[in-house]
């Protein structure tokens, strides 16, 4: 096994089934649909040779209130983790959504990502103080999780 990147996503506020989708190499990895009325499970995959999880951390009810933005809806927080195939150092890593309405009333935002070897020392970690080296990074103050990457929206 090679290296691992690991990640925080936060589904904000009003999703109605839209998808997430993380890109390696300008690529989708995967894709998940989210609906803000209900528990997204854990699900798993593989994707050419790079093993993926998206993991709950909490239930839809819990964070942070019950809404982000302006629109009373639930969120949910999932830990993504990438496992990259042996001898695989650099990748590029994006993030998109198929949201159709403003970040005010359904968002997703980034988190502690981190980057570990194959024996699982730390190589880097980003709790997100900066946008630096984030095309299009915003950084936004979220009660319960500090400084975040995001919300983006449409």
């Amino acid at each position: 096994m090679g290296n691992q990147v690991s990640f925080d996503l936060l589904r904000l506020d009003s999703w109605e089934g839209e998808a997430f989708t993380v890109y390696l190499d300008d690529e989708p990895l995967f894709s998940q649909r989210f609906y803000n009325w209900q528990n997204t499970d854990a699900s798993t995959g593989d994707t050419n040779g790079i093993n993926w999880s998206l993991t709950p951390t909490t239930d839809w009810t819990e964070l942070y209130g019950s809404n982000f933005g302006s629109y009373t809806s639930y969120d949910q927080r999932f830990r993504v983790s990438l496992q990259l195939p042996a001898g695989r150092m650099a990748v590029k890593l994006g993030f998109g959504s198929g949201l159709n309405q403003a970040a005010d009333d359904e968002s997703y935002a980034i988190d502690n990502l981190e980057i570990r070897s194959a024996d699982n020392p730390l190589i880097a970690v980003n709790t997100f103080d900066t946008a630096d080296g984030w095309a299009g990074g915003a950084i936004s103050e979220l009660a319960g999780a500090g400084s975040v990457l995001g919300p983006y929206a449409a």
